[in-house]
């Protein structure tokens, strides 16, 4: 079994994905969905990059299914000001636009 695939299924991953999926209330940042079953933890700054990160549950967000796979198709970012999220999205000319999220 690969360090790369306990990591992912271990149980700090579990500890993770709960301790997050209770601060965002159980439902999806982008859109509201409450479906537990296909809620999934987003890492905020990806998780092969910053292994310090991986676990810290202010690097995790809650998205669904849906909303996750948006997010990796279209390189959103996320930022948290005074526990509210906002969606970054690079525009023209390197700008970034923020949207607030629920």
């Amino acid at each position: 079994m690969s360090v790369n695939y306990r990591n992912r299924t271990g149980w700090k991953r579990t500890k993770f994905r709960k301790r997050v999926l209770k601060r965002d209330g159980y439902k999806c940042q982008m859109c509201g969905n409450v479906e537990v079953r296909i809620l999934q933890i987003h890492h905020i700054k990806a998780w092969y990059k910053y292994p310090k990160l991986r676990w810290k549950v202010n690097n995790g967000i809650t998205l669904c299914e849906s909303c996750h796979q948006l997010t990796e198709r279209l390189k959103f970012g996320f930022k948290k000001v005074n526990n509210i999220w906002f969606l970054k999205i690079k525009t023209d000319w390197n700008l970034h636009t923020y949207i607030k999220l629920l």
